[in-house]
């Protein structure tokens, strides 16, 4: 028997990130209602039976902590809330917790580039890229979103451009340090002696934190990949970049 779909709650002020979402949630087949404001979230989620909340701290009349204490005291059952929030520092994390979350995630979620910004972006500076993406992410797809976002390849190939780097001039490895993670990493790297522009390409990797505990909240993210350790991949890659 298939699973019951989701009804779920995403509670978002920004509109851009908001469609993503409920698009993604469609796309499940589950049931997303949309509120932008906290009053709206708590007359929603004290009076729907949802499965789940999908919160942003960050809300115009409210501050998400203070919608998930009142949810969490006035929803009509046990209503697990998931928080989305560009807040990262250890403290918000702890104050989430501590004011009722089950679960806590921090924004940026990761994307290719914008097509807006490809297409008007004419500024000549360079700079150094990383890119790290999952080919099976299914909330920031890797082949891209017309009208949205460029493909991570697409995404490499504008920076390689923007920053004078001929295409050809690109290493390419396979990275498998844990063969029994489900996934493989290819690394494209190229550079012009000063920036360099690196795609790691995670195949069968979801929309997951590389080398990080595998995130669960009945969300479908995907595969966390083992064969690199985002954190350090990012810590030398910049520690290449540094400021002069």
């Amino acid at each position: 028997m298939a699973p019951r779909p989701l009804s779920v709650l995403v509670v978002e002020d920004h509109p851009t990130i908001a469609r993503q979402v409920v698009d993604f949630l469609e796309g499940l087949h589950w049931h997303p209602d949309h509120a932008a404001t906290g009053k709206l979230a708590i007359e929603l989620a004290t009076r729907e039976a949802y499965d789940v909340i999908l919160l942003d701290l960050n809300l115009p009349d409210l501050d998400g902590l203070d919608v998930c204490r009142t949810i969490k005291a006035h929803a009509p059952r046990n209503l697990p809330v998931l928080m989305l929030t560009a807040r990262d520092a250890f403290e918000d994390k702890a104050r989430g917790f501590r004011d009722g979350a089950d679960d806590y995630l921090t924004k940026p979620f990761g994307a290719p580039m914008p097509e807006p910004v490809a297409q008007h972006h004419a500024k000549p500076s360079r700079v150094g890229v990383l890119l790290m993406h999952g080919t099976s992410d299914k909330v920031v797809a890797y082949d891209g979103k017309p009208g949205g976002y460029l493909s991570a390849q697409d995404s490499y190939q504008y920076w390689l451009k923007q920053n004078g780097i001929a295409p050809g001039a690109q290493a390419t490895r396979t990275i498998d340090a844990d063969p029994g993670d489900g996934t493989k990493v290819t690394w494209q790297e190229a550079g012009n002696g000063q920036q360099s522009v690196t795609l790691a390409t995670i195949a069968d990797g979801g929309h997951t934190w590389p080398a990080a505990d595998p995130f669960n909240v009945g969300l479908p993210i995907g595969a966390t990949t083992r064969d690199i350790d985002a954190n350090e991949t990012m810590w030398q890659f910049f520690s290449r970049h540094r400021r002069q």
